[in-house]
C-alpha cells in the first residue's frame, strides 16, 4: 500500500525548532514571544506555497517510484511532512521534518531522500556505515528525480554523486536485489578457504 503523504505546517513545532527560540524569553513573557512567532510563521507559511503546489502534483508518484526502485513495500499508511524554518539543525526522517529552502527542486530532492530513508528497513540501514547507507538512499533519489524531471544540479545532500560509485542500474534490478546479491557474494567469499601464496627468496 502506498502511504498518504501530507504537508503539515505546525507553528508550535516551528517555534521550538527555530534558530532564535529561547526558553528564557518564553518564561519571561510567553504571550509576547508566541505573538511574535505567529506573525513570523504566517510569513513563512506563505513562502512555502509554491513548493507545496509542486509537491502535491507528485505526492502519489514519489512513493510509488521509491518503492519501484527500492524493492521494499511501504510499511506506513500515512506520513506527515513538516516544513520548518531553521538553519542550524538538519532535516530528519522521523518525524519527517524538512529544513525549508526557497528552491523547489532541491526541496523535492530532499523530501524524496528522507522518504527513502523511511522506506528502507531500519535494520538494513543500521547494519552498514553511514556512507554506504547514504549511497543507497541517494541512488534511489536520483532515479526518482530523473523520472520526475527534477533538476539535480544543486542537491541539498552532501556527496550526492557518490551514489554513482555503486555502479548499480536500478532500471534493471531493485536496490533490494542488488543488496541481497552483494550479501550472498560476501558470504560466499567468507566461506572460501584462504589462498596460500609461496614467497620464495632469491638464491
Amino acid at each position: 500500500m502506498i502511504p498518504q503523504l501530507e504537508i503539515r505546517m505546525s507553528w508550535p513545532y516551528n517555534h521550538i525548532l527555530a534558530d532564535d527560540f529561547s526558553y528564557d524569553d518564553y518564561r519571561k513573557d510567553a504571550d509576547k514571544v508566541i505573538e511574535k512567532h505567529k506573525i513570523n510563521f504566517g510569513k513563512f507559511d506563505r513562502s512555502t506555497r509554491l513548493f507545496q503546489i509542486a509537491f502535491n502534483k507528485n505526492k502519489i508518484r514519489i512513493p510509488k517510484l521509491i518503492e519501484k526502485y527500492s524493492g521494499f513495500v511501504w510499511r506506513q499508511k500515512y506520513i506527515p511532512i513538516y516544513l520548518v524554518k531553521m538553519t542550524q539543525k538538519p532535516s530528519i526522517a522521523d518525524p519527517l521534518t524538512l529544513k525549508f529552502r526557497d528552491e523547489i527542486d532541491p526541496m523535492l530532492l530532499l523530501v524524496i531522500h528522507e522518504l527513502t530513508h523511511l522506506n528502507l528497513p531500519e535494520k538494513m540501514q543500521f547494519e552498514v556505515n553511514n556512507r554506504i547507507c547514504e549511497q543507497w538512499v541517494n541512488l534511489i533519489t536520483r532515479n526518482v528525480a530523473i523520472n520526475l524531471n527534477i533538476d539535480m544540479s544543486n542537491p541539498p545532500m552532501r556527496n550526492f554523486d557518490q551514489a554513482l560509485e555503486l555502479g548499480w542500474d536500478l532500471k534493471k534490478k531493485t536496490l533490494k536485489n542488488f543488496f541481497n546479491d552483494t550479501r550472498k557474494q560476501n558470504s560466499s567469499d567468507l566461506n572460501k578457504p584462504p589462498s596460500v601464496k609461496l614467497h620464495l627468496r632469491d638464491a
